[in-house]
């Protein structure tokens, strides 16, 4: 992304005038963070008038969908800059969430669409028993469902610790998961109503029968020694790479920059109803890393429930279907884990504004 001001030797003193831009291009980095391969090649304009003794700043910003301005007035340069870009800043991340969560549903028809497309050649494997090519061609339909799977396998300590103990391989257990589904549907043709659906939750019970059924193998293998603190720092070291549907993955792509494997702050902080100016301020380094770290505090459901709610986009209904619990828990849980990353968001602003203010 570039930038350009527009108008810089009306500040003065003019011995000024480097000190400013250096100062705006430290702020453009930040810009320059949070739209790395947006698909549009982007130019930020700031626009510097005189009114008097006041200076008055606008900074814009075109996006795909919408042109974005933030003005600004005051005596002092710099400092009136600096609050039109955090404006701006603001109303950039706004967009980008409208845009974002517009993206991620049409995805989420388009893979529902194929999924139910692929369910006579689906029906058809199980008819001829040909188990190989039913596990590639529902991978194929329904990309996102294997994600999930690694993720809920990961999510469920006894099978972690199987897979990092190295008695049972993740590939071995993803398989065990896909060929459930075949013997399903083998046994009850006319089962889904819904395929994806019925895909997702029959995933989900089947991990939670393995799970039933190595606890008391990992009872014995002293599973009860292994730290939560390995489990942490082990589940960081590995987190699986997402793999989406038809995923390009190409600098300047729509799946690269809105990249649906990652939780998105902004639209977390909007739905759990948090203040503007917290909505401005919060931009930490990594978001989806951020949200993470306070998933691990949560009950696992509650933790699949929110991936499945915001990376997969199912609705509420859909999820408990799946997860085969009330619709109300299922409210309950994510409303939790929102108002916790709230919580924690605010106690970072505070954090960073209180070190701020002792540095000056």
């Amino acid at each position: 992304m570039e930038y350009k001001i527009n108008h810089l030797t009306l500040i003065e003193p003019s011995r000024q005038q480097p000190f400013f831009e250096q100062a705006i291009d430290e702020k453009v980095n930040r810009f320059r963070h949070f739209l790395k391969d947006y698909p549009k090649k982007l130019l930020l304009e700031i626009f510097i008038k005189k009114e008097g003794a006041r200076y008055v700043v606008t900074a814009s910003l075109a996006l795909r969908a919408k042109f974005l301005y933030a003005e600004e007035k005051g005596s002092e340069a710099l400092q009136v800059a600096e609050q039109a870009l955090g404006k701006l800043k603001s109303l950039v991340k706004k967009q980008l969430g409208a845009e974002r969560k517009e993206y991620l549903y049409n995805r989420k028809y388009r893979s529902h669409a194929l999924a139910e497309n692929s369910r006579p050649l689906l029906e058809q494997f199980v008819t001829k028993g040909e188990a190989g090519s039913f596990v590639t061609s529902i991978q194929e339909a329904i990309p996102e469902l294997n994600q999930y799977i690694r993720n809920e396998i990961y999510r469920q300590p006894v099978l972690r610790y199987l897979v990092r103990s190295g008695r049972l391989g993740k590939l071995e257990m993803i398989e065990e998961v896909y060929h459930d589904l075949y013997q399903q549907l083998r046994d009850d043709p006319d089962q889904p109503e819904k395929m994806i659906i019925w895909a997702y939750g029959r995933s989900d019970k089947k991990i939670r029968s393995m799970v039933e059924q190595y606890r008391e193998q990992t009872a014995k293998l002293g599973y009860a020694v292994w730290s939560q603190q390995q489990e942490e720092e082990e589940e960081r070291a590995d987190r699986p790479a997402y793999s989406g549907l038809l995923a390009s993955f190409r600098p300047g792509s729509d799946e690269t920059f809105f990249n649906p494997g990652e939780y998105q702050l902004h639209e977390i902080l909007t739905d759990a109803g948090a203040r503007e100016d917290i909505l401005g301020i919060a931009d930490p380094d990594d978001e989806d890393q951020f949200i993470r770290k306070t998933l691990r505090s949560f009950l696992i459901e509650q933790q699949s429930a929110f991936e499945l709610y915001y990376l997969h986009r199912f609705r509420i209904d859909e999820i408990a279907r799946i997860k085969n619990l009330p619709e109300n828990q299922v409210e309950r849980g994510l409303r939790e884990i929102r108002t916790r990353i709230l919580n924690n968001t605010e106690s970072e602003v505070e954090h960073y504004a209180g070190t701020a203010h002792d540095q000056v």
